[in-house]
């Protein structure tokens, strides 16, 4: 009997092949036979062995099932069933039928390329003709987006594009991103926050190399706000220390030695008032034609 080859990445629809649902076979892991070893595992050993296997049968219909969908065109139910059979089973091996659901969604052409990266990265005991369509699709799939290779001096910024997170400095591989305006940022403690806004097109490549500045202690003290006011034990706001040539000139009627002479020349000048007009009224009064007279007392 002719062997089938897997679907072709410029079909529409994904078809349903002997090696596809031997790749779900390989994951989903079939029935164990029995043997005497088994027989004596203790009884809750038991169970959960059942439990596995039920959810083993329910991922390897719901992955069927998927093919199934995708066979019709219903690309977005046939991702549902691939993500319920991941839900159950776990592992990357479904991850090739997760991009293919993908690829045959307009607009998701970064989740397709990032599932068969993924599948291709980490199922090398894949089968060559498997992991040969899962390499045509990927590739077909990058010239469809954009890849930028980002590198920082110092080393150790954390990348972020259009605000999701998306590895640190330095890369061992370019990012695959959509085309377009995206946002680039960097960020490294100590240094100053790098944004900047890349235009880039389908199948574009570009290295990006960044000289990142230290912030300085003007730009730190601007970071970190106002100082808090210092505190005394009682929890009180204390007065924070000045130089004498920082304090205001005290106001010359508000200074003590001021009024004291005030006070001291108001003193003298009622003293002379004093004398005056005692001498005055102390001296004798003569009558007329006499030249000398006795004091009155």
């Amino acid at each position: 009997m002719r062997r089938r080859r897997p679907r072709h990445p410029g079909d529409n629809t994904v078809k349903a092949t002997p090696t596809i649902l031997l790749l779900a076979g390989l994951l989903l892991g079939w029935p164990r036979l029995a043997s005497a070893a088994d027989a004596a595992e203790p009884a809750d050993a038991a169970a959960a062995g059942s439990d596995e296997s039920g959810a083993r049968a329910a991922a390897l219909a719901a992955t069927r099932d998927g093919n199934r969908l995708l066979d019709e065109g219903k690309a977005e139910e046939a991702l549902a069933k691939f993500q319920e059979a991941h839900r159950l089973v776990g592992g990357d091996k479904l991850r090739y039928n997760l991009g293919q659901a993908f690829r045959s969604m307009p607009g998701h052409e970064l989740e397709a390329y990032t599932e068969f990266d993924t599948f291709l990265k980490r199922v090398p005991s894949a089968a060559p003709e498997i992991a040969q369509a899962a390499a045509v699709e990927r590739n077909i799939l990058r010239g469809k987006l954009a890849s930028v290779l980002v590198t920082t001096t110092p080393p150790g910024a954390l990348i972020s594009v259009d605000r999701l997170p998306s590895g640190q400095t330095p890369l061992t591989e370019a990012l695959v991103v959509r085309p377009g305006r995206r946002q680039l940022q960097l960020a490294l403690a100590g240094y100053q926050t790098v944004e900047e806004s890349l235009v880039l097109r389908a199948g574009q490549r570009i290295n990006q190399n960044y000289q990142l500045k230290k912030i300085g202690p003007a730009v730190h003290a601007a970071l970190e706000g106002p100082a808090e006011p210092a505190v005394s034990v009682q929890g009180l706001a204390s007065r924070p220390a000045t130089s004498a040539t920082d304090e205001e000139p005290t106001p010359l009627l508000r200074r003590w030695w001021f009024w004291a002479a005030v006070g001291g020349a108001a003193v003298v000048a009622l003293g002379v008032v004093a004398l005056s007009v005692g001498g005055g009224s102390g001296g004798a009064v003569c009558p007329g034609g006499v030249n000398a007279c006795q004091g009155v007392p």
